[in-house]
């Protein structure tokens, strides 16, 4: 939520950057799961961890899979 609160996929777009994006209003299930399996051969996936602990571990905590999946094995960068 931070990167789209920030305008970073807005601001790449303009930029003319392919962003893959499976928040699109009115997609299907399937388009969205195509895409989330696009984003794992991206060049780039911007994420953020839901927590750090006291002890300093990232707690990372995700519905599909995807965003765990790109933050420990993925893309490039």
């Amino acid at each position: 939520m931070t990167i789209r609160q920030l305008g970073i996929l807005d601001t790449l777009r303009a930029q003319g950057n392919t962003v893959l994006d499976h928040w699109i209003p009115g997609l299907s299930k399937e388009q969205s799961i195509e895409i989330r399996k696009s984003q794992m051969t991206s060049d780039l996936f911007l994420s953020s961890s839901n927590a750090i602990t006291m002890h300093g571990e990232l707690v990372n905590i995700d519905g599909v899979g995807n965003r765990v999946n790109a933050i420990s094995f993925g893309p490039r960068k």
